[in-house]
């Protein structure tokens, strides 16, 4: 029930006024479904608080209408009870219900009128269906969820129906307060095939007996459970180089292209997927992957040879067109194989008999090596080694000796060959090192017959017979103070490619055996190589050379010199004989300490380098590019620091191009343009009197184009070579 009361202003001599009570069944803000109509109560009653005495008349506006006469009497302070009405009104559903009561009374004593008006709404009465929920809104499915009717009346009963995709049906017909249902994989899932969850709803239909009242939905999200994924798929494994299979029948490092057959790429339990992508993994890697085509298999064959030996793995991949997938490892067994190793080959002239003779027409050629084992169930390698030759300066080589069978799979040979090896001419010799799959091949020189001095009309040679040029010298040169030409020495050189006995100063490894006489001079000042069986040489490409200097160029007083992890360091520009930049060579004293990490007369190189308004800032480190050193403890002392650009031998530095900062543009001024008058002129600033000054123009002007410079001086490019 809701009450109401609502009253009109008071008028007229007698001060009367009108007043409505009302009340109202059921609560306007409390409609039941099943509230078809509203029952309102009005009472009509006057007030007055002086008397009159008179006829007077009720008349009802608002919803409804109509009159009653009713008699005032002659006394102050009376309330008459003029009408009650009682109401009924149909409740709309779906919908609010308005009403409005009012009235007002004439014929009062002075000619007065006066009303009073109320409006009531009552809410929307509700449908009579049941409000269906669901006891999860997303799930997996095969999965049994309960769905609540949250009927209105305990008499209803329902219907209960399902849409998902293009899919429907009845779920459970007659049902009360619930029901629970497995929602059916088999019947959901072939409705999303290329998503893993779709959306659907549930209905419910209400009955009142065998009246149908009507329909409400839920919404409801299912998943494609993680376990339906396309079936797994089987691996086998071929060669698809015959030589390895005739020769050996199993797979070889280094040697097999072995092909991978994706099998049984099914997705026939996935409920509608289809297969989206087949692919192999190998070493971590995707091959051969297939998009878009719904195949049963795949054969990928590895475009390079396996370089793994030992238990080889590979995984076949399928997904389907949900983005599930399932895989399947395959092993294949890889015998380890490299390529025939030479690890000698040695010539020297002799007598046929193998003896030692600095003239002699034969050659005593010392061979080793080895061949790789490949045993599949038996031994599959063999080995066999050949010998050419050729006068140096030729092109054509000549079989000394034919490829000739080992017993086994090492080389330990030596063998006297020849007998018209010319003492008068240097020869090249091949050693051909051969097992079932490939060849090594190993060069080197024999040079003329040695003796002590070999005249000739165009030249002299020393400790061999004479070949070419004025002296032809078996060794290197000396003069009275050491090497004519010592290994190491670099020069300019105005050619593409580098003569005999240098090579060119480009940066690249070489190998430490065969540039040995180098490699003890300068080791791994230019670059460690590989760090054990090559090694670093001078890159001057593009770069000038600079001379080494044991020592220190100007220096600058540390201001803060902080001790943490990592370290920084700061000092003050007037204080500055050069500017700092990143990866640049510094050494430090001091008459105290450092701080551990640190120490003095060593080479840091600066990184991380920024400006702390025109205080420069930076790490240090070990390497150029290294990472910041971590520090700790307490310094002490004065503390200087000095580039050490030319200290390091093969440290590299500077810049073709340079874009000097703001703390790199000297100290200067600049003319001021102004006036001491509004009409007046004057280049500069006033050196004496007073007054205001007026500038000529008020902008911001910007010079330059924001572009570095050319760092370079003249130049004429050539090739640098060193010797080795």
């Amino acid at each position: 029930m809701t009450n109401y009361f609502v009253q009109s202003a008071v008028a007229g001599n007698n001060e009367e006024k009108l007043m409505i009570s009302i009340s109202t069944t059921p609560d306007v803000n409390n409609v039941a479904w099943n509230n078809d109509t509203a029952t309102i109560t009005i009472t009509y009653q006057a007030y007055q608080a002086k008397y009159s005495g008179d006829n007077q008349t009720l008349n009802r506006t608002g919803s409804w209408s109509g009159s009653t006469n009713f008699y005032m009497p002659a006394t102050a302070n009376t309330t008459v009870t003029i009408a009650t009405d009682t109401r009924t009104i149909a409740l709309n559903q779906g919908s609010t219900t308005y009403i409005e009561v009012g009235g007002n009374i004439t014929g009062h004593y002075g000619g007065a009128s006066f009303s009073a008006v109320q409006g009531i709404t009552f809410n929307a009465r509700p449908y009579p269906s049941s409000q269906v929920s669901l006891s999860a809104s997303t799930f997996d499915m095969g999965t049994n969820i309960t769905i609540n009717t949250n009927r209105l009346d305990g008499t209803f009963t329902h219907t209960i129906r399902y849409a998902f995709g293009g899919a429907s049906g009845t779920i459970a017909t007659g049902v009360g307060a619930n029901t629970s249902w497995t929602f059916p994989t088999n019947i959901l899932a072939p409705q999303i095939p290329n998503t893993a969850a779709g959306s659907g709803t549930i209905l419910c239909d209400t009955y009142n007996g065998g009246n149908f009242i009507g329909t409400t939905t839920v919404a409801f999200t299912a998943n494609v459970p993680t376990s339906i994924v396309p079936s797994i798929p089987t691996l086998t494994f071929g060669e698809s180089v015959s030589a390895v299979t005739s020769n050996v029948g199993t797979y070889v490092k280094l040697l097999s292209l072995p092909t991978v057959v994706v099998g049984n790429c099914s997705t026939a339990n996935t409920y509608g997927a289809s297969i989206a992508q087949v692919a192999v993994i190998y070493d971590g890697n995707a091959y051969n992957v297939t998009n878009g085509q719904n195949i049963n298999s795949l054969t990928y064959q590895m475009q390079q040879v396996i370089q793994k030996s030992g238990v080889v793995t590979f995984t076949g991949r399928v997904t389907d067109s949900r983005g599930r997938s399932s895989s399947a490892d395959g092993t294949i067994t890889v015998l380890n194989y490299s390529y025939p190793n030479i690890t000698g080959f040695t010539l020297q002239r002799c007598n046929s008999d193998g003896s030692y003779n600095a003239i002699g027409t034969y050659v005593k050629i010392v061979s080793a090596g080895s061949v790789s084992s490949l045993v599949n169930g038996t031994e599959k390698n063999t080995a066999s080694y050949a010998i050419n030759y050729r006068e140096r300066g030729t092109s054509n080589w000549l079989p000394l000796k034919v490829a000739t069978p080992l017993a086994g799979l090492s080389l330990n040979n030596t063998d006297v060959l020849g007998g018209s090896i010319n003492v008068t001419k240097a020869y090249e010799f091949q050693l051909l090192l051969i097992d079932k799959f490939n060849t090594t091949i190993s060069q080197s020189v024999l040079g003329t017959g040695a003796v002590t001095l070999s005249l000739n009309k165009t030249g002299i040679g020393v400790g061999k017979v004479w070949e070419r040029g004025a002296i032809d010298a078996a060794g290197r040169i000396y003069d009275q103070t050491g090497f004519v030409m010592p290994v190491g020495t670099i020069l300019p050189y105005a050619a593409l490619t580098s003569p005999d006995g240098f090579i060119l100063c480009n940066g690249a490894s070489v190998n430490r055996t065969t540039y040995s006489d180098l490699f003890a001079v300068i080791g791994t000042s230019f670059g460690a190589g590989d760090g054990s069986t090559t090694f670093g040489i001078p890159n001057l490409s593009g770069r000038f050379p600079l001379g080494y200097m044991n020592g220190y160029t100007s220096g600058v007083w540390i201001e803060t010199w902080n001790i943490g992890s990592p370290h920084v360091v700061s000092y003050a520009p007037s204080s500055a004989k050069f500017m700092p930049y990143n990866g640049m060579a510094v050494r430090f004293t001091t008459t105290g300490s450092l701080g551990t990490g640190l120490s003095v007369n060593t080479t840091y190189y600066i990184s991380n380098l920024s400006y702390n308004g025109a205080y420069p800032q930076f790490n240090l480190s070990a390497v150029p590019g290294g990472s910041a050193i971590a520090t700790s403890g307490t310094s002490s002392g004065s503390i200087n620091m000095y580039a050490a650009q030319s200290s390091v031998l093969g440290n590299y530095g500077g810049e073709e191009f340079h874009f000097p900062s703001s703390n790199e543009i000297p100290s200067h001024s600049h003319i001021i343009s102004a006036r001491t008058t509004a009409g007046g002129n004057m280049d500069g600033l006033a050196a004496s009197g007073s007054g205001t000054l007026y500038t000529n123009n008020t902008g911001t002007h910007n010079f330059g184009y924001g572009s570095g410079g050319n760092n370079m001086p003249l130049f004429t490019v050539v090739n640098y070579i060193i010797k080795y």
